[in-house]
């Protein structure tokens, strides 16, 4: 089919790649359309939530507390990328930010 819309003969393919993505809209759904169903919605939701709820935490008083959300580039490609949840980034930024809290404490 790939050779027959490109015009060339089958042989001639060496190698090829398959996307496939949701093409679906978003859609209210639910016996009493209370649920929202949509692509990538998991994602953009939890993100989104963890962020108000980081903007609406009270400040700690003494600086005994610090409040974080860490949100990862690349779920879908391998949480192994240098910007994946796997990486050392999550140890590297609470170490630095413990570190320079500890420091000043003392």
């Amino acid at each position: 089919m790939i050779a027959g819309h490109l015009g060339i003969k089958t042989q001639n393919i060496v190698d090829f790649e398959l996307n496939v993505i949701d093409t679906q809209p978003a859609q209210i759904i639910g016996l009493y359309k209370e649920f929202v169903s949509s692509p990538r919605l998991d994602n953009l939701g939890s993100s989104l939530v963890a962020l108000d709820s980081l903007i609406e935490s009270p400040a700690s008083k003494d600086n005994a507390e610090v409040n974080m959300i860490m949100l990862f580039d690349h779920e879908e490609v391998g949480s192994q990328s240098a910007q994946g949840a796997d990486s050392n980034m999550a140890v590297e930024a609470t170490t630095r930010i413990f570190e320079s809290l500890t420091t000043t404490m003392k």
